[in-house]
């Protein structure tokens, strides 16, 4: 059995990641699109043959009987209320990291999600499913007790990033804009190891003004185990 997937957003993502696995898929067809800018979306349907519909309106979405998922590509401010949608015609929703653009729309969405445990409510990210983590975590039991941790990951700037150019990365409704982007996978591989965080302090900068927000961060934490340590992470130095 396939489900049917109405893709909502038809960028650069959309286009070069998603479509081409839901192409190789067994388990899903690309069913029908939607963009604010309907002849993006027309040029994203002539790519697969299997895109018979593309709607006029985000609601149009939700309201079709035969969409089985909906994969929402969008600026994250806008998650909250495909999600509200998503419930209101009883569709399963993938919506794109970060969950949100600030904490009170993530702690809605978090309502919202255990409010209905009959839907699929999903964040799409990947890190958390790493064989590392289980693999760290077996070879940590083995060690011993840990007490504290050093999580470093700091890279050079891509200048040549394709994502620099478009509005939502220039101008970032959502707290860190690629910090917080990049974070989520970050943090997901941190807590697969070490568990939640319980405190955490922390100091920002912006060194490239592409980035459009902070874009390194150095920080101590506390787990909720009661390990400590630092995390830092970036992609700002240097240049590739």
């Amino acid at each position: 059995m396939s489900l049917n997937v109405a893709i909502v957003g038809t960028g650069i993502f959309a286009t070069n990641q998603h479509l081409p696995t839901l192409q190789k898929s067994k388990y899903f067809t690309p069913y029908s699109c939607y963009n604010r800018t309907k002849s993006k979306a027309e040029a994203f349907a002539a790519k697969e043959p299997s895109i018979s519909k593309i709607y006029d309106s985000l609601e149009e979405v939700f309201e079709d009987p035969k969409v089985d998922l909906v994969d929402a590509l969008l600026p994250v401010q806008l998650n909250v209320d495909a999600v509200k949608l998503a419930v209101k015609h009883k569709k399963n929703i993938s919506l794109e990291k970060p969950i949100a653009a600030n904490l009170d729309q993530a702690r809605e969405i978090v309502r919202i999600s255990r409010a209905h445990p009959e839907l699929a409510i999903v964040i799409a990210e990947h890190w958390c499913y790493f064989k590392s983590i289980a693999a760290l975590k077996s070879a940590i039991d083995q060690i011993g007790n840990v007490y504290s941790f050093t999580y470093h990951s700091t890279g050079s700037f891509n200048f040549n990033n394709k994502y620099l150019a478009t509005t939502w990365r220039q101008n970032p409704e959502h707290i860190g804009g690629f910090l917080s982007d990049g974070g989520v996978h970050q943090l997901a591989l941190l807590t697969g190891v070490l568990g939640e965080i319980k405190t955490v302090s922390a100091h920002t900068r912006q060194v490239r003004k592409e980035s459009g927000d902070v874009d390194i961060l150095y920080s101590l934490a506390e787990m909720q185990s009661g390990v400590i340590g630092t995390f830092t992470y970036g992609s700002a130095f240097g240049r590739w």
